[in-house]
């Protein structure tokens, strides 16, 4: 089936996926688990999942219900083993997991169109993406703020990598601001929040009855609103861990963004949870800065590996005839300078009309931490540990 047979009475929402072995879209109120989850909003979806808010009516709680396509479920599903591992009593402390995104429950569900997998989730807050977007002066979070953030992330991953386990998809759009009490409050409360759910009729652009399987109406993604939060008072969890993975379990690739991307994944070669190491400090750099230190705009593979070696020089000479065959910017024609990292650092901190909250020698230890993870061999990183031993987070 053709997606654009059919039209949506409401535009720029994408249709959800419908066709024959899919997803089966989900109504508002539908119920899941024997009636425990009911769906009362939708938070957002990607290629193979879609994210509900629901209501747990054994425990009287708000949650996050994760379902994913049928054709991408399995008894296997790594995601969820990976998050029952890391809260396991044996191996971590409750303590050491409070910036982990917590599972509450896990379930399948059996639809026409196969059998979904189902993961609860404790409902967050926004994206530190969506706060700098929405609510921050000159585009980046406050300096105490960003500093916290750092160490709070850099806390989650700890507890990754000492059971060798990679989370694969570190960016801000994957850490999430806890908002108390939005796991209690009710419904109506949370349509204050959120917005009443906006829906839009599904119709054949040919007038025809519609086929079966296909929903006669979608649901707009809604998102906690930034303005009003207290950045100061509250603090970040790592979350979506679709792209996890164990040390002795990984996928043929990962789909970090591109520009985020560890050099060993953009080289197509062996890698580890030490690409998390790589990911940390583009994470640093973008919570301090407001934006990430390579661009992806319109980039190519190429492309961001030779913003790699502008920013921190060329690769090792094991990559070096992967390197010598990609092509190159050339330079005779490129008006703009190189800069090496600590120089891209200084002059993006310090940019005019922008926040400034630290100070020059604040960024040159920020700089020093950032260059000690952004290393081509994964060897060669600091490790997230290591570098959260240094005096910069002692006091946040």
């Amino acid at each position: 089936m053709r997606l654009f047979e059919y039209k949506c009475g409401v535009p720029e929402e994408p249709l959800d996926r419908y066709e024959p072995g899919g997803y089966h879209p989900v109504r508002l109120h539908d119920v899941f688990a024997g009636g425990r989850y009911k769906v009362i909003h939708k938070l957002g979806h990607g290629s193979y999942s879609t994210t509900w808010i629901a209501r747990d009516s054994m425990l009287s709680r708000n949650v996050a219900l994760k379902i994913t396509v049928a054709e991408a479920s399995s008894p296997n599903n790594r995601e969820r083993r990976v998050l029952q591992a890391l809260s396991e009593p044996k191996t971590t402390l409750q303590s050491d997991r409070m910036h982990i995104m917590q599972l509450l429950d896990d379930f399948q569900h059996h639809g026409p169109n196969g059998v979904h997998d189902c993961l609860v989730f404790e409902l967050l807050g926004p994206s530190v993406a969506s706060v700098v977007e929405k609510q921050c002066t000159g585009d980046r979070l406050p300096g105490h703020v960003a500093r916290k953030a750092c160490k709070e992330l850099g806390l989650a991953l700890a507890v990754l990598h000492r059971q060798e386990v990679g989370h694969g998809d570190i960016h801000t759009g994957n850490l999430a601001f806890c908002v108390p009490g939005l796991d209690s409050i009710s419904e109506d409360k949370l349509f204050e929040i959120y917005g009443v759910p906006k829906t839009g009729s599904v119709t054949r652009a040919d007038g025809g009855s519609l086929r079966s399987g296909v929903p006669d109406y979608l649901v707009w993604s809604a998102s906690c609103p930034a303005s009003g939060l207290n950045l100061a008072e509250s603090y970040v969890k790592l979350i979506d861990f679709g792209e996890s993975f164990f040390s002795y379990e990984k996928s043929k690739a990962l789909h970090t963004p591109l520009a985020l991307r560890a050099p060993e994944v953009l080289f197509d070669e062996e890698y580890d949870f030490r690409v998390d190491c790589w990911g940390f400090a583009c994470a640093i750099f973008e919570l301090i800065v407001g934006y990430p230190p390579f661009t992806g705009i319109m980039a190519k593979k190429e492309d961001i590996l030779q913003q790699i070696a502008d920013m921190i020089g060329e690769p090792p000479e094991k990559w070096q005839p992967k390197w010598k065959v990609l092509p190159k910017w050339d330079q005779i024609y490129d008006e703009d300078p190189v800069y090496n990292l600590e120089q891209w650092l200084d002059l993006t901190y310090f940019d005019d009309g922008k926040r400034i909250d630290f100070t020059r020698e604040d960024i040159k230890q920020v700089a020093r931490m950032i260059r000690e993870l952004l290393q081509w061999c994964p060897s060669e990183r600091s490790s997230v540990s290591e570098v959260l031993a240094n005096e910069w987070f002692q006091d946040c």
